[in-house]
């Protein structure tokens, strides 16, 4: 915020008319005005840092979605695979076609690939915690323990 004046003056000196040429003096001026806190300014970096704070808030939850998503398609995936090693050897004994085995195998690649995607996801959600914070080394070692699972 700037605030600007002008003024503009004419000053008459003595009556003498021989002094009066010499003292007679006529000047413009402009003033600035400039405040150190601007409330403008004040109020913009308190939305700025609200907007740091939302963002921050909503990556971390991300986080704890994507860890909880990963947990579960963890343990899905040791069913599944544990399922996909039984109808082998159903398969292998004669017991069942090998449709059951195939489609087990199908599950076991769709969770995997769903293992990849929430890594990726996690993996971009960390980096834009970490480039958020100024002291970055810490924040990252501490959000690869807790996405290592070691809190």
């Amino acid at each position: 915020e700037i605030a600007l004046e002008g003024r503009y003056a004419n000053q008459q000196g003595d009556s003498n008319a021989l002094v009066q040429t010499a003292e007679t003096s006529t000047y413009a001026g402009i003033v600035a005005r400039i405040p150190l806190y601007s409330s403008l300014e004040l109020d913009r970096e308190r939305e700025r840092e609200a907007m740091r704070r939302t963002v921050v808030a909503q990556n971390v939850g991300k986080i704890e979605q994507l860890l909880a998503a990963r947990a579960i398609a963890r343990r899905e995936l040791g069913l599944w695979r544990a399922i996909e090693a039984r109808s082998s050897w159903r398969v292998a004994a004669g017991v069942t076609e090998t449709k059951e085995q195939i489609d087990a195998i199908a599950k076991v690649a769709g969770i995997e690939s769903t293992l990849m995607t929430v890594s990726a996801d996690l993996t971009a959600a960390k980096l834009l915690l970490v480039g958020m914070c100024v002291d970055r080394t810490d924040v990252e070692a501490a959000i690869d323990r807790v996405i290592k699972g070691r809190t």
